[in-house]
Protein backbone atom coordinates (compact mmCIF):
# COMPACT_ATOMS: atom_id res chain seq x y z
CA UNK A 1 0.00 0.00 0.00
CA UNK A 2 1.27 3.10 -0.95
CA UNK A 3 0.33 6.46 0.82
CA UNK A 4 0.49 9.74 0.08
CA UNK A 5 2.00 12.89 1.76
CA UNK A 6 -0.88 15.68 2.50
CA UNK A 7 0.47 18.74 3.03
CA UNK A 8 -1.69 21.23 4.94
CA UNK A 9 -0.46 25.03 5.28
CA UNK A 10 -3.34 25.73 7.58
CA UNK A 11 -1.21 23.38 10.27
CA UNK A 12 1.25 26.04 10.43
CA UNK A 13 1.73 29.72 11.23
CA UNK A 14 2.59 32.18 8.31
CA UNK A 15 6.77 32.62 8.95
CA UNK A 16 6.70 28.29 9.19
CA UNK A 17 4.96 27.92 6.24
CA UNK A 18 7.02 30.41 4.12
CA UNK A 19 10.70 28.70 5.72
CA UNK A 20 8.51 24.98 4.11
CA UNK A 21 7.55 26.25 1.00
CA UNK A 22 11.15 28.02 0.72
CA UNK A 23 12.61 24.55 1.67
CA UNK A 24 10.49 22.92 -0.97
CA UNK A 25 11.27 25.37 -3.52
CA UNK A 26 15.49 25.18 -2.80
CA UNK A 27 15.22 21.06 -2.47
CA UNK A 28 13.27 20.81 -5.88
CA UNK A 29 10.38 18.62 -3.70
CA UNK A 30 6.98 19.27 -2.47
CA UNK A 31 6.24 20.85 0.81
CA UNK A 32 5.12 17.61 2.35
CA UNK A 33 8.28 16.40 0.96
CA UNK A 34 10.04 19.31 2.42
CA UNK A 35 8.43 18.89 5.81
CA UNK A 36 9.21 15.47 6.27
CA UNK A 37 13.22 16.54 5.31
CA UNK A 38 13.10 18.88 8.45
CA UNK A 39 11.63 17.03 10.64
CA UNK A 40 14.22 14.35 10.10
CA UNK A 41 17.31 16.77 10.24
CA UNK A 42 15.56 17.93 13.53
CA UNK A 43 15.61 14.85 15.12
CA UNK A 44 19.15 13.36 13.93
CA UNK A 45 20.09 16.37 15.33
CA UNK A 46 18.44 16.38 18.78
CA UNK A 47 19.19 12.49 19.09
CA UNK A 48 22.51 13.41 18.46
CA UNK A 49 22.86 16.03 20.92
CA UNK A 50 20.77 14.21 23.43
CA UNK A 51 20.23 10.41 22.75
CA UNK A 52 17.94 9.93 25.30
CA UNK A 53 15.27 11.80 23.60
CA UNK A 54 15.56 9.03 20.71
CA UNK A 55 12.14 7.63 23.15
CA UNK A 56 10.15 11.30 22.55
CA UNK A 57 7.25 13.05 20.46
CA UNK A 58 10.47 13.86 18.46
CA UNK A 59 11.82 10.61 17.54
CA UNK A 60 7.48 9.38 16.93
CA UNK A 61 7.62 12.15 14.82
CA UNK A 62 10.53 11.30 12.79
CA UNK A 63 8.78 7.42 12.63
CA UNK A 64 5.20 9.32 11.70
CA UNK A 65 7.04 11.03 8.49
CA UNK A 66 9.21 8.06 7.32
CA UNK A 67 5.99 5.80 7.34
CA UNK A 68 4.11 8.79 5.31
CA UNK A 69 6.87 8.66 2.65
CA UNK A 70 7.56 4.67 2.30
CA UNK A 71 3.96 3.87 2.78
CA UNK A 72 4.22 1.60 5.83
Amino acid sequence: MQTTLHFDPTRYPEPVLRLLLAAAEQWQCTPGEAETRILEQRARKECFVNPRLATTQLAAELEAARALRTGS
